[in-house]
């Protein structure tokens, strides 16, 4: 009999964190302590005054704390909305619901780039009530996915920097499947193998080196976008190097240079928008990277010694900013040969 109500007990403590996983799945995010306030008096008692209008069953000894994000897109959103307050209930819900759903990441096994990304994936594995009525939901996800496969009747396609446009085929495998392919001559293909959409999970990829283009599964990150945004304000202010394209890896932010920059001698009287036509034409090599392992960041240079030729690291550190402007300032110049590398 112990056992029964044990059991029921975590039944009905599993439903009081779905209650918590909800409110998450609504907001996007999990509220941090320094992003809650206590309501002041006047605050308490329009809170209790609404809550009376509604009926609504809620305590009147515990404390209430109004959201307040410290992430500015996040901060407009709410303050457009009605004020949006949490019970100290809600916060412990809250804090079950975030350990419940990073158990389905580590149990998934797989690597997300962000909180975002962990979200859809757990939303997707869940019981549907849990997303229901939020941007999660899997009929959110199911009608952004018919959205973006309905028929246009124009044949999808990709634009390189070289202005050489990509269509997208499907063709069936021998097992049966369907597999995509990135193609360019279109003349012989039938209108039927082409398609006006892009599948769920999928991206057109062009190479950095010589803009040909692929397509591919969209990979999982362990770099995010303010990570590559790090390197590209410090590149933008590069002193020589002007046209240089940055990669997002998976583990690393590579530096990609073109054979032109602003101190050229065989450019120097074409004006620089020609430069930057004919630079279409020319290749990118990736010079540098900012490898990510855990918590720290390696700087890499690529060494064309026949004795090496690889990337060498040439220091190691958990602050990428330092790393970033101490190593892209030699990027085009000589002293860049002479980094050396560490163990």
């Amino acid at each position: 009999m112990h056992q029964k109500f044990q059991d029921m007990s975590s039944i009905l403590d599993m439903f009081s964190v779905m209650n918590g996983v909800q409110v998450i799945f609504q907001l996007g995010f999990v509220p941090e302590d320094d992003e809650l306030y206590e309501l002041t008096s006047e605050q308490y008692q329009a809170y209790y005054d609404g809550a009376e209008e509604e009926e609504e069953d809620i305590s009147y000894d515990e404390k209430v704390y109004m959201l307040l994000p410290k992430d500015p897109q996040k901060y407009s959103e709410f303050a457009a909305k009605d004020v949006f307050v949490l019970a100290e209930s809600d916060i412990i819900l809250i804090k079950k619901a975030e350990e419940l759903i990073e158990k389905y990441v580590v149990k998934s096994g797989k690597k997300f780039s962000d909180f975002e990304e962990k979200l859809r994936y757990v939303a997707s594995v869940m019981p549907a009530v849990a997303s229901d009525g939020t941007k999660y939901s899997r009929e959110s996800n199911l009608s952004s996915n018919e959205n973006n496969q309905q028929s246009s009747n124009t044949p999808v396609e990709y634009v390189n920097r070289r202005k050489e446009k990509t269509y997208l085929k499907k063709a069936p495998t021998k097992s049966g499947k369907i597999q995509y392919c990135a193609i360019k001559n279109i003349s012989k293909i039938k209108p039927e193998e082409l398609l006006d959409y892009i599948p769920d999970g999928y991206e057109f990829y062009e190479n950095p080196r010589d803009a040909q283009v692929y397509f591919r599964r969209i990979p999982v990150y362990n770099i995010s976008d303010a990570e590559v945004e790090i390197v590209d304000s410090v590149m933008k202010n590069h002193e020589i190097v002007s046209d240089y394209i940055i990669e997002k890896g998976v583990n690393e932010i590579t530096i990609f240079v073109s054979q032109i920059n602003k101190n050229d001698d065989q450019f120097s009287g074409y004006p620089y928008n020609l430069k930057k036509s004919i630079n279409f034409y020319l290749r990118y090599e990736d010079v540098m990277k900012f490898k990510k392992s855990g918590k720290m960041y390696h700087a890499q240079r690529f060494c064309w010694r026949s004795s090496i030729d690889d990337w060498i690291t040439l220091e190691k550190n958990m602050d990428l900013r330092y790393l970033v402007e101490k190593y892209c300032h030699h990027i085009g110049r000589d002293s860049y040969y002479e980094l050396g590398g560490v163990i």
